[in-house]
This record gives C-alpha cells, sequence and structure tokens, in this order.
C-alpha cells in the first residue's frame, strides 16, 4: 500500500531539499541534529508559514535547478494534523482526523505505514496530502502513541459514522458531497493593442509615467511575449498605475517597466528553461538596461504593494492560476482548484 516509487522518490528528493533550505538552527548545537529531526523541525515552520513556500520556489526561477511543480503543488496541499491510524485494508491505511471531522484512505510512500510505526491502532502526527488518485502520508510520523483495545473500537464506531455521513474519502477526485458554489471565473485579459487611460486627478508626472512605461512595455513585449503574456503585463502596470498611494514617478522609467516584466515572468514560470516562452532575467535588464538586483528589489516591491500570490488570477494564464489557486471542499481537504475542475466539482 505504497504509491509508485518513481513518485515516492521525486516527493522525497524535493520534499527533503524544500525542508532543509527552510531549516533554522536555535542553538549552537542544533547543525549537530540528524537530518530527521532537521526535516520534523522545518516541516513545523513551514506549517506556520505556508508563504516559506512561494518563497522557495522563487529561488529555483534562475534555472539552475529543476521545477518539479506537480511535487511542489502536493506539499503545499499537505494537511498537518493529529491522526487515529485505525487499521490497514487491502488498498490503503484508515486514518481519521483527531476529532472525527473526517477521515481519508492513506498510502505510504516508500515504506507502507505499518512498517513505519509498528502496526495500526495509533495516535500520530503526520502531513497527508492528495497525489493524482490518492491520499499519501508525508512519511514524517512524530508522537506516536499507542491506543488501548476500547479507544480502537471507539474509533471503529467513528469511521462507520463517517463513511455513512459521507465524510470518509478515498479518492480526491471523488468526494462524496460536491462542493455547490463555483468560484469567479477568470476574467478576460485586456488587448495588447487596446488603448488604456488611467486618469488619477491633476497629477501630470504621474499620467506621463503611466504612458512612458506603457511605451516601454509594449516595446518589449513585440519583442519577446506572446499576445497572451503582454496582455498581463499591460493588465499589471494598469493596476499599479491606479493604487493612489503607490508611487511611481520616481526611479528610472526603465527600472519600472523591466520590474513588470520580471513580475509577469516570474508568475508564468518564464525563467523556467523547459517553458514554451522561456525568457531569462538578463534578457530583461539588457533590454531595458537595467541591473538585475535593481529590477528584482523593484519587483519585490511591486508584488508586496499589490498584494501578489503565486498563481495571481488576471495576472498568469488560467492553466498556472488554476493549478496554484486552492478551494476547499466540504470534507475540510484544500485541494487545487484545476483538480476540483477536472473532478467536476465546481
Amino acid at each position: 500500500m505504497v504509491i509508485d516509487p518513481s513518485i515516492a522518490n521525486r516527493f522525497i528528493n524535493e520534499y527533503k531539499r524544500f525542508l532543509l533550505s527552510m531549516y533554522q538552527p536555535e542553538g549552537a548545537h542544533d547543525e549537530q541534529k540528524r537530518t530527521i529531526d532537521k526535516l520534523h523541525s522545518a516541516r513545523e515552520r513551514f506549517i506556520a508559514n505556508r508563504g516559506l513556500l512561494d518563497e522557495y520556489m522563487r529561488t529555483l526561477e534562475d534555472g539552475t535547478e529543476p521545477i518539479d511543480r506537480k511535487i511542489l503543488l502536493a506539499i503545499k496541499n499537505i494537511e498537518y494534523s493529529r491522526w487515529v491510524y485505525l487499521r490497514d485494508l487491502k488498498s490503503y491505511s484508515i486514518f481519521l482526523k483527531d476529532g472525527g471531522e473526517c477521515g481519508f484512505g492513506v498510502l505510504g510512500l516508500t515504506d507502507e505505514i505499518s512498517a513505519v510505526t509498528r502496526g495500526p491502532g495509533v495516535l500520530l502526527e503526520a502531513g497527508v496530502f492528495p497525489f493524482d488518485e490518492h491520499y499519501v502520508c508525508d512519511g514524517l510520523i512524530a508522537s506516536l502513541v499507542r491506543l488501548g483495545p476500547n479507544i480502537r473500537t471507539s474509533c471503529s464506531e467513528s469511521y462507520k459514522i463517517m463513511r455513512e455521513a459521507g465524510r470518509f474519502q478515498v479518492n480526491p477526485f471523488q468526494p462524496l458531497t460536491p462542493k455547490s458554489e463555483a468560484p469567479a471565473s477568470h476574467r478576460p485579459v485586456g488587448r495588447r493593442d487596446a488603448p488604456v487611460k488611467i486618469n488619477r486627478g491633476p497629477d501630470a508626472r504621474k499620467q506621463a509615467r503611466i504612458d512612458e512605461v506603457f511605451a516601454l512595455l509594449d516595446s518589449f513585449s513585440h519583442a519577446h511575449l506572446t499576445p497572451e503574456l503582454a496582455g498581463y503585463v499591460r493588465k499589471l502596470w494598469e493596476q499599479i498605475g491606479r493604487k493612489r498611494k503607490y508611487v511611481i514617478t520616481g526611479g528610472a522609467k526603465e527600472v519600472w517597466a523591466a520590474a513588470v516584466v520580471y513580475v509577469i515572468a516570474r508568475l508564468n514560470f518564464l525563467f523556467d528553461s523547459k517553458s514554451p516562452n522561456y525568457l531569462t532575467a538578463d534578457a530583461i535588464s539588457a533590454f531595458f538596461g537595467t541591473k538585475k538586483t535593481t529590477m528584482s528589489a523593484r519587483a519585490a516591491d511591486i508584488e508586496k504593494a499589490c498584494a501578489i500570490r503565486t498563481g495571481q488570477e488576471v495576472l498568469c494564464s488560467p492553466d498556472i492560476a488554476d493549478a496554484l489557486t486552492f478551494v476547499k471542499l466540504s470534507n475540510g481537504m484544500v485541494i487545487p482548484k484545476k483538480m476540483a475542475r477536472e473532478a467536476g466539482l465546481i
């Protein structure tokens, strides 16, 4: 009752790399800790701040390291909780969320869960995530407590109730209670050649800056971007121009233009060499005649000012937005919108 070995190895390698990059020693002797202890500590830090994964993904965008987006999405979607590992069936292990909220049929990674816990009938802490048609344990098991016979009997009754109520799930694509509310659909991206005028009072300097940066963006888009990507670039600059308290008249117009393109390139994974629209930061900075460090710093400032997140709708392709936007199912599990859409849940 384990997932495919190739998938398990992909997950383990990426999960380990990510967690060790997040590990922060608290004392002089912490670096002497075993790797497994460092992984547990880093996972606690990640659970407390899910935004760390977005930061980690940005570090991979220079193209020097491969990006396994599917595994990174699985990591993003891990649900860390206390679970009752009740017993094994032929195809999966029964995990019940502590408190009786819901339950899942769970697989192990490279080893069956019973081999790690020395049998079922335990209370444990672990991460569980949906991957394709299965739920999988992340393999980092902590706080293991053996359950007595009376508690196991009570948990068996809870399991029956969950199944009858539709709160036990084996396949993420087939929830027993589909979500009824559909999120708002993608708004269409404006045409690149459509005239855009942003009027914000008598500030002529601001309007002049808006116009001259639009001209730079159109020039770059014509040379390097598809019409769809060009639309995202203009949409972001239009959004920036409408922010009343965000000062854009300072600094070189070329830096602003380069930073806007940089943000869109990052959101759409253009820095990934496997992208059909592959683009490098060097190409952006060379076109606008800016330093990469200045461009990157301004891009980070834009993302903060506009509260831009990975998978931001209207600033990246619908496929990327759906893959990186999450919806909560009626059973409490959070899955990518793309997965929910493919399963007919929205």
